[in-house]
């Protein structure tokens, strides 16, 4: 009786002094507590559920994790960054197995000794008959299709081989036997996760004492070494055959969940425009309309459908009691209004050209029409131009096969009569940034870099206020140039922009959005850079042959 008593004493006190993490988490395991990797094990079965605990409430963080268990957790997290998808009519299935594994694992663990000596018969005569069990694209005797984690192991398998031409899914597990039930070693975990990883933005030597040069994989270690990945023994070695267990599986793979997230991320993937609050606001166009100037029926009509189109894009519909306050068909009232030749024709085809459906040659009639009317005009804001100048450039990069030579004409003049009358510097720099969205659509990259070099130029001669504007420019350069295939020279610029951005006195404010951002465009230059490297090296080898 004492004895019961002392015991549950001595939970409720262990409950009581186990870390606040442990606290908030959905899922903890009173096997971990005090664990030197009690935070990573919480953060991979709660903050992001990449592992499963077993029913017995434990985690066994010193067990060691087999070959399929790494697999599966690695394919997990490739699937929530979305660098790995499930196929669309396996996904139900899949999400199942997934969130069952750990315990099929387990239930695995207690199958009868009849049933494993089953199993090795089975395998043995596979073997002497040199079959392999299925038709199993991984071709490997002992490892098929109706084993739990196929499905995550041949995806894997297929992401492995399909992004790199250096090293193998069977480079990694070579010969005819997977050994599915076989723990992982450092050395098959480290080149595993190589694969989705990003190259780190600083270079060092590799330091493991047990690791040379000239070892076939050094470059994959010393990659996940200086990424921060993996680490050493007291001893300074690597010890690569030596197997990982479930907590050490649990810090490799939160270190690589976020190195994916560079690689998923859509850095240098196109132009981007600065954008501010009035980016999304409903425009009128013109300044008749806040002037005391008398307002003509057209123009009460014009507003209303405007008005209408605004509430409608808050709401779905408009309710039945206010339905005399906004026009019940605004469209057809703006497609009136060009027929009458309405004073605004920026306005009005700027909202047809948003909402209503016309074809490509009807839609460039629309532009041009717009771009000759703002022109002539001297009553449009720069947020207005910079709306109007947007919608035509997108319409060029979705048409850019069929768009004339006179659209195009058109666009270049009117963005440069908004160029004489800009007042804003980052209004400017949206000129420079939509021009080049024009000239890279026509193929001309070289122009579109020649506009950022004579910025460059008068850039240092003024003092630039926002850090904002900076990284814009600096990230719109940068991806012409890697456009360009010019890979040191974006590497070059991107790192002395970061070192400029530093030394901003506004950098502090935000450092960690900045850093983070910086780091991914480098390292998307650095994955390019290294692609392009192994297909010229294929390449000279196909030649040579």
């Amino acid at each position: 009786m004492i004895t019961k008593k002392f015991k549950t004493i001595i939970l409720i006190i262990a409950i009581f002094f186990i870390s606040s993490n442990t606290i908030l988490a959905n899922n903890f395991f009173y096997d971990i507590w005090g664990h030197w990797a009690e935070e990573e094990i919480l953060w991979a079965t709660n903050d992001v559920p990449l592992f499963v605990g077993y029913k017995d409430g434990t985690f066994r963080p010193d067990d060691n994790i087999k070959r399929t268990e790494f697999i599966t957790i690695l394919f997990r997290a490739a699937n929530l960054r979305e660098i790995i998808k499930y196929d669309t009519i396996e996904s139900d299935k899949t999400e199942f197995n997934v969130q069952n594994d750990n315990q099929i694992i387990e239930e695995n663990k207690e199958v009868t000794e009849k049933k494993i000596e089953d199993k090795k018969v089975t395998e043995n005569q596979n073997i002497e008959n040199d079959t392999i069990n299925d038709e199993s694209i991984l071709n490997y005797k002992d490892f098929n299709s109706n084993h739990w984690a196929y499905k995550n192991v041949e995806k894997v398998y297929n992401y492995i081989n399909k992004e790199n031409t250096e090293i193998s899914f069977k480079d990694i597990f070579p010969g005819d036997k997977f050994n599915p039930e076989k723990p992982i070693t450092r050395i098959e975990a480290v080149l595993l996760s190589s694969f989705f990883t990003a190259p780190p933005i600083k270079e060092q030597e590799l330091e493991f004492t047990d690791i040379s040069k000239d070892y076939k994989y050094y470059e994959q270690i010393k990659k996940l070494s200086q990424l921060g990945i993996i680490k050493g023994y007291g001893d300074n070695t690597f010890r690569g055959e030596k197997n990982i267990t479930r907590a050490e599986s649990t810090a490799i793979i939160k270190r690589v969940y976020k190195e994916m997230n560079f690689i998923s991320s859509n850095y240098l993937e196109e132009i981007n425009l600065i954008e501010d609050v009035f980016d999304n606001k409903f425009m009128y166009f013109g300044d008749k309309y806040f002037t005391n100037e008398k307002l003509s029926n057209e123009d009460r009509l014009y507003m209303n459908a405007i008005r209408t189109l605004e509430y409608l894009n808050i709401v779905e519909s408009i309710p039945y009691e206010l339905r005399d306050r906004y026009d019940s068909n605004p469209i057809a009232t703006l497609k009136e209004l060009r027929k009458l030749d309405y004073w605004n024709v920026v306005g009005v085809n700027n909202y047809l050209l948003k909402y209503d459906a016309f074809s490509d040659s009807k839609k460039e009639e629309l532009i041009i029409e717009m771009i000759n009317d703002y022109k002539s005009r001297d009553d449009i804001k720069d947020n207005e131009s910079k709306l109007i100048f947007k919608k035509v450039t997108s319409f060029i990069e979705e048409n850019k096969e069929n768009i004339s030579d006179n659209a195009k004409t058109e666009i270049f003049e009117g963005l440069k009569i908004w160029e004489e009358s800009v007042k804003e510097y980052e209004e400017r720099l949206n000129i420079i940034f939509l021009k080049s969205k024009l000239y890279i659509n026509s193929g001309l990259y070289s122009k579109a870099l020649e506009l950022y070099n004579l910025e460059d130029k008068k850039e240092s001669e003024i003092e630039i206020d926002s850090i904002e504007n900076q990284k814009y420019f600096i990230f719109n350069k940068a991806y012409i140039l890697l456009k360009m295939k010019k890979y040191n020279e974006a590497e070059e610029f991107l790192r002395q922009g970061f070192e400029d951005i530093k030394n901003h006195e506004k950098y502090k404010l935000s450092q960690k959005s900045i850093d983070k951002d910086f780091i991914g465009c480098i390292k998307k230059v650095l994955m390019e850079k290294e692609k392009s490297d192994v297909n010229f090296i294929i390449n000279q080898d196909t030649l040579e042959e």
